[in-house]
């Protein structure tokens, strides 16, 4: 239950609906889910929400972006590779902060309704080899697997 403040010297309980009552979010929640996705240019083809989810520089905590796009994916090499600012992520120095992000496992979203889709991302440092940004611990365990 929450407090509002009616006054600066007085609070009163309040709750919301949701709070109270765990069916009421359900169906709130279900109800945004069923939304459907307006494409105010119908001759472009579906527009599709993409989520890019990557692991950031602690090593434990996710990180997301999304983006849209004018076609369904079908696999991980359909997407493409996309970019952030690795140094509020702690994937990067700030003097050289773009990191990569390139799509590795594609699933449909199990938060947005319609075909949108959620990819699991490595997280790279540019350049010629592309070696893992900070974080990334997908690569060396891939390596290890092949063996």
């Amino acid at each position: 239950m929450s407090r509002v403040r009616v006054r600066s010297s007085v609070s009163v309980p309040f709750s919301s609906p949701m709070e109270s009552d765990p069916n009421v979010a359900n169906a709130a929640q279900e109800r945004y889910l069923r939304l459907a996705v307006a494409n105010k240019n119908a001759a472009q083809g579906p527009k599709i929400m993409v989520e890019y989810v990557w692991i950031d520089g602690s090593g434990q905590a996710l990180r997301s972006k999304s983006r849209t796009l004018d076609f369904e994916p079908r696999n991980p090499g359909d997407l493409p590779v996309w970019n952030f600012d690795g140094s509020s992520t702690g994937q990067a120095p700030a003097d050289d902060s773009e990191v990569l992000l390139k799509p590795v496992a594609l699933y449909r979203s199990p938060f947005r309704a319609g075909k949108a889709k959620m990819v699991l991302c490595e997280a790279l440092k540019p350049g010629q080899e592309e070696e893992p940004a900070r974080g990334n611990n997908r690569t060396w365990c891939k390596q290890i697997m092949k063996k």
